[in-house]
């Protein structure tokens, strides 16, 4: 098919208005399709990093004598 300028090109015999809708369609689910696997494993890692986070400082306050030793060392007796 030919054109004879812009216009046509674009109206596409009158039915630019579904053609280019569909092309619009297409690019944004393939756009989709990329940016919220991106996302997610962003949101994932974020979440990941908070939670080692936590369990490091929760286990530096037990080693440091900040939290009650639950197991007694040798030679001392339970309170």
């Amino acid at each position: 098919m030919s054109f004879n300028s812009v216009a046509d090109f674009i109206q596409m015999g009158g039915h630019g208005v579904f053609v280019w809708s569909c092309y619009a369609i297409t690019l944004i689910v393939l756009v989709a399709n990329i940016l919220r696997p991106l996302q997610l494993k962003s949101a994932t890692l974020r979440a990941r990093r908070r939670t080692l986070a936590r369990e490091i400082d929760q286990n530096t306050r037990n080693t440091h004598g900040e939290g009650h030793d639950p197991v007694p060392s040798q030679g001392q007796e339970s309170p």
